[in-house]
């Protein structure tokens, strides 16, 4: 059913999509240039925004074709490589995804966005370098590219390079005082370099924030719940955990809140915690492991044997996940 707009009566359907695309009305902007083509109207960008559009809502497959058949016209336009190749990275495709952004900077190398694009495909093939020198050169590009600045801070952090991630953060955090997934990177490794105080702030800081953009950031959440427990403050990280299952239910959260709860005698509902954690992510051996134990301990032996048949298959999965971390970062 086709959109009714008396302001754009005079007004191609093509013209009426790109004003409610740019409004952010992307599902109604896809229907007005469906409508546009079957009407015959020539508009040769159509099948780019139509494509930016499917990109943006999450129908990936469709949105390639759409770039495919606009690149198809317009093999020099470095906007519908880009997207492409935004595209491709998202389905996984990321052979094609670096050959789509290598189009887009053979005509358009001074893009940061491009260059940050590229870095993130060179990180998913485990090529750490390639992804580090894509990124500086963006960053170059662009000195306030928050999303720059949080990629490098990122990659240092998960090769054990604690000061040199903290550096980035902090500039991330500079350019993006809201950028909570920065602050909580940071805070993780403000304490693997031994300041636990400013790494509790970060912590908070990184939940706030979270809260603030109405996205609550579990990661934040367990990680600040680790450091409380690990100082002994067990009732403020239960809290913690309390409003993380509320709020954005993970299983590694659930996990540590159901640890807690049985060590308070709350056997019934960690059992019920432990079995909420498995069912969001099965491959979590932890979940397994402490579930087996607390039905070892309720006499629930049948039980407790096959979780710990599930735990040692979810461990093994998480072995071979590190062995190739390892070899990445080498």
């Amino acid at each position: 059913m086709l959109l009714v707009l008396p302001a754009f009566a005079q007004t191609s359907r093509f013209e009426v999509g790109l004003a409610l695309y740019r409004d952010g009305r992307l599902h109604e902007a896809i229907e007005l240039f469906k409508a546009s083509e079957e009407g015959g109207e020539i508009q040769p960008l159509r099948q780019f925004y139509k494509g930016v559009c499917l990109a943006k809502i999450g129908r990936f497959e469709s949105a390639s074709a759409s770039l495919v058949s606009y690149l198809e016209i317009q093999p020099t336009d470095p906007h519908g490589w880009f997207w492409l190749s935004r595209t491709q990275l998202l389905q996984k495709n990321f052979v094609g995804a670096r050959h789509s952004i290598q189009r887009c900077l053979n005509i358009q190398p001074g893009s940061s966005e491009a260059n940050r694009t590229l870095g993130e495909i060179e990180l998913e093939m485990g090529q750490n370098q390639a992804a580090y020198v894509a990124w500086i050169k963006a960053i170059q590009l662009d000195p306030r590219d928050s999303e720059t600045t949080y990629h490098l801070g990122r990659l240092f952090f998960e090769a054990d390079f604690f000061p040199e991630a903290a550096t980035w953060l902090r500039q991330t955090l500079r350019l993006d005082p809201g950028h909570f997934k920065a602050a909580t990177y940071l805070a993780l490794s403000t304490e693997h370099l031994g300041d636990r105080s400013t790494a509790a702030l970060l912590y908070k800081q990184g939940i706030a924030q979270s809260k603030l953009r109405n996205s609550p950031d579990s990661w934040a959440y367990v990680s600040y719940a680790k450091l409380l427990r690990q100082t002994g403050k067990d009732a403020e990280a239960l809290s913690v955990l309390e409003e993380s299952e509320r709020l954005c239910p993970n299983a590694s959260a659930l996990a540590l809140l159901g640890q807690i709860l049985a060590d308070l005698g709350e056997k019934r509902r960690a059992e019920a915690v432990y079995r909420r954690g498995i069912q969001l992510d099965p491959a979590l051996s932890g979940l397994h492991y402490r579930l087996s134990l607390l039905l070892r301990s309720a006499g629930r032996v049948e039980e407790a044997q096959k979780e710990s048949a599930l735990f040692s298959a979810a461990k093994k999965m998480e072995e071979n996940a590190r062995i190739s971390i390892s070899a990445i970062r080498q």
